[in-house]
């Protein structure tokens, strides 16, 4: 008789076990999308600062101005809108349109959502930091 008991607990347990498992899983797979999406949307603007820092602004700066002028922003950075974004490439455009909060299906505002590019020694073309700056008010649709 006390087998059988042992088998029912043991298969109640496994269950249970089984039960937490998936819940997580769950949690993990169809979590807070606003976060994901926030963090996606940070993603594609470093991606994006990136690129026209690398392939565009810095070639232009140091060959009408000399490497000096990139050392002049190490401490306050260089702030690229997603409105110059969108300007510099056309297949951007599309990129662009795609930062909008899901929540509030409101778009970001395209002068305030920036990626900050921090030039570092030696100052070459790969040489910085980048951070994000998303305003698409994320932290009032909680």
């Amino acid at each position: 008789m006390k087998t059988g008991f042992f088998n029912k607990t043991r298969v109640i347990i496994i269950c249970a076990v089984v039960i937490v498992i998936a819940a997580v899983v769950c949690l993990f797979v169809f979590g807070d999308s606003t976060k994901r999406k926030k963090m996606e949307l940070e993603n594609e603007l470093k991606t994006l600062g990136k690129d026209f820092y690398e392939n565009f602004y810095y070639d232009l700066v140091v060959r009408d101005n000399g490497i000096q002028t990139i050392t002049k922003y190490k401490t306050v950075g260089i702030k690229i809108s997603l409105d110059n974004i969108s300007r510099y490439k056309e297949e951007n455009v599309e990129k662009v349109s795609k930062f909008v909060n899901p929540k509030t299906k409101k778009e970001c505002n395209k002068g305030d959502t920036r990626a900050v590019i921090y030039p570092k020694e030696p100052y070459g073309k790969t040489d910085y930091t980048i951070e994000v700056e998303l305003a698409c008010g994320f932290e009032e649709s909680k």
